[in-house]
């Protein structure tokens, strides 16, 4: 297994004990794809039957609504998995479309093969079960600090979390991810540094 697979093989060993011959016939599965940013991965629409492994750079997972407003959903940045999870796991259309916010080396994985995984080697059902409990728990959290925060405290809260992201993401993505304008988000970056200036003084 070449070096292009560390990355992956890591976050497995993480979730799960694996032997060698398991994780050399993952990776064996694996498809190679690059993405130059804003090229489109995923199409609302269509049936999407890929799990894909960032490998290098970032996606973002969004919700076109009626008046053609892009409203992101998940990022995806180096070391994490992207997919819609619901045409995924049962065949119908995709809700959201994913596209790459920088240029992109991924690994992408077909429903058959994965499936196919889970009887040679078992223990990637664990894994991927693992993945997917993940991303239920991160959705319904979300679901809560959509309800419960202002726009500020999910600003700071996202901030915390992701460091690196005002500095790989257009300030208008992550304005579509709080769920607020872009001017909005200005007005309350500038406010937060006028109250840490007025702390300082």
């Amino acid at each position: 297994m070449n070096a292009l697979f560390n990355q992956l093989k890591a976050h497995v060993s993480k979730r799960i004990t694996i032997s060698d011959d398991a994780m050399e016939y993952f990776a064996s599965l694996a498809e190679v794809k690059h993405l130059k940013k804003r090229q489109r991965l995923l199409e609302a629409g269509s049936v999407s039957r890929i799990q894909t492994y960032v490998n290098k750079g970032s996606l973002r997972l969004f919700y076109t609504d009626e008046k053609l407003h892009d409203h992101l959903v998940q990022w995806g940045f180096e070391d994490w998995w992207v997919a819609d999870l619901t045409s995924f796991l049962t065949g119908e259309p995709a809700q959201y479309s994913i596209d790459a916010l920088e240029d992109c080396e991924l690994l992408i994985f077909q429903h058959d093969q994965i499936e196919a995984l889970y009887v040679k080697f078992p223990v990637f059902e664990r894994y991927f079960r693992i993945l997917i409990q993940n991303a239920v728990v991160a959705a319904q959290k979300r679901i809560i600090v959509g309800m419960s925060e202002n726009a500020e405290e999910r600003y700071l809260r996202i901030i915390k979390k992701f460091p690196q992201i005002e500095a790989r993401v257009a300030q208008h993505q992550i304005a579509s991810y709080l769920g607020i304008s872009p001017e909005a988000l200005s007005r309350l970056k500038r406010a937060l540094i006028e109250r840490e200036r007025g702390r300082k003084s």
